[in-house]
């Protein structure tokens, strides 16, 4: 059971597979900010048109993909949207299938997820625990 305190916690109904439903602009958002932010992204995605304000499921079904070796020469960090020096923390792949991949968190970041984590912890039915490592 959710922890009252925890505040309300909000379940859309989930769309059909294949299907972006309410989630389409924020899709949308997102992808912008990474042809914006991101210079792999910026590559990557040139010549991809922009998405509708809504993100439909043609944009997210036209998104081109990219596997690990299509960011070899994008340096440690080839997703990064901050400057390193920015980042508060950082996380890493195993390594198991090429070269590490770093992720660099912000301070603003890393309360984000430790906020998403608390949500989802609260709707489980954790009460108060203190701190966890995520």
């Amino acid at each position: 059971m959710a922890d009252p305190a925890a505040g309300p916690v909000s379940v859309a109904p989930a769309p059909a597979i294949g299907e972006l439903g309410p989630r389409g602009a924020q899709l949308a958002a997102l992808v912008r900010r990474a042809r914006r932010d991101v210079p792999f992204y910026a590559h990557h995605l040139a010549g991809f048109a922009e998405f509708a304000a809504d993100g439909s499921d043609a944009d997210l079904a036209a998104l081109p993909s990219f596997t690990k070796a299509d960011l070899a020469g994008w340096g440690p960090f080839p997703l990064g949207a901050v400057p390193v020096a920015s980042c508060a923390r950082v996380s890493a792949t195993s390594g198991t299938t090429g070269p590490r991949l770093f992720v660099g968190y912000t301070d603003a970041d890393w309360a984000a997820v430790g906020a998403k984590f608390g949500r989802i912890a609260a709707h489980l039915g954790f009460g108060q625990i203190g701190r966890a490592h995520v």
